[in-house]
């Protein structure tokens, strides 16, 4: 793909779910309002789940995001600095 001069293509955080340059293109130089300054939080994501799996109930899914928080928490790119 060429990007054309004074546009950029862009990506999404969640590579896997995120609505980016992908599905819409480039994005004009105009359009950009802000600079990303820093990384607050970074997670590996969820092993893909096996066809045997049941589907979490409700309290399950929140026990599995909230103990996430610490387990899958890519600590050394936490807050970090872009420069």
């Amino acid at each position: 793909m060429v990007i054309p001069s004074n546009a950029f293509y862009v990506l999404g955080d969640n590579r896997d779910d995120s609505r980016d340059s992908r599905d819409w293109g480039c994005v004009p130089s105009e359009l950009i309002r802000g600079k990303v300054l820093l990384v607050y939080w970074s997670v590996d994501p969820l092993p893909p789940l096996s066809e045997s799996s049941a589907p979490a109930g409700p309290f399950a899914a929140f026990w599995q995001s909230a103990a996430a928080a610490f387990t899958r928490t890519r600590w050394d790119r936490t807050f970090h600095v872009i420069r």
